[in-house]
């Protein structure tokens, strides 16, 4: 798998150990970006085409449940994970309902259960483009076939 072919993975968190190590474990399978601000995150979205956003919870400038609502109104395309070390319903529920979450990981993380999900994310996010190109031409195929209805209905 060349460079340009694997998921481009972005994530964020405010400790730099964790982003270090995250790097390390995932460089190989992944093109991994990290940060540690989540404004810089958003540009490194936007600027890189990311496809799955990987974010801890507890963060001083912004909570990862804001950050991910945040991109989810951005980039609805991008597979939202949350990554947390605290297992409380309310913070669940909100990553879904808010951060429209398609995975939450609890801290300790398991390294394969990792890869694992971002290559689930990864199927989810190329589906989604997928089926928003598809809706595109039978749009634009319906436009065409309308376009040719009123053509016969006028002659």
């Amino acid at each position: 798998m060349s460079q340009s072919e694997k998921p481009k993975i972005l994530f964020l968190d405010d400790d730099e150990a964790n982003l270090i190590s995250f790097e390390d474990n995932f460089r190989k399978d992944f093109t991994v970006l990290t940060s540690r601000d989540p404004n810089e995150a958003l540009r490194i979205v936007q600027e890189h085409g990311i496809q799955v956003a990987i974010t801890g919870q507890n963060m001083p400038k912004m909570s990862g449940i804001k950050f991910l609502e945040n991109l989810s109104t951005k980039y609805p395309e991008v597979q939202r994970v949350l990554l947390t070390g605290e297992i409380n319903s309310l913070a669940m529920i909100e990553a879904v309902n808010r951060g429209k979450v398609c995975n939450i990981i609890t801290k300790p993380f398991n390294l394969k259960e990792i890869q694992t999900m971002i290559h689930a994310a990864f199927e989810n996010f190329r589906k989604r483009i997928e089926k928003d190109n598809l809706i595109k031409k039978l749009t634009k195929k319906n436009e065409q076939f309308e376009f040719m209805l009123r053509q016969q209905l006028l002659s």
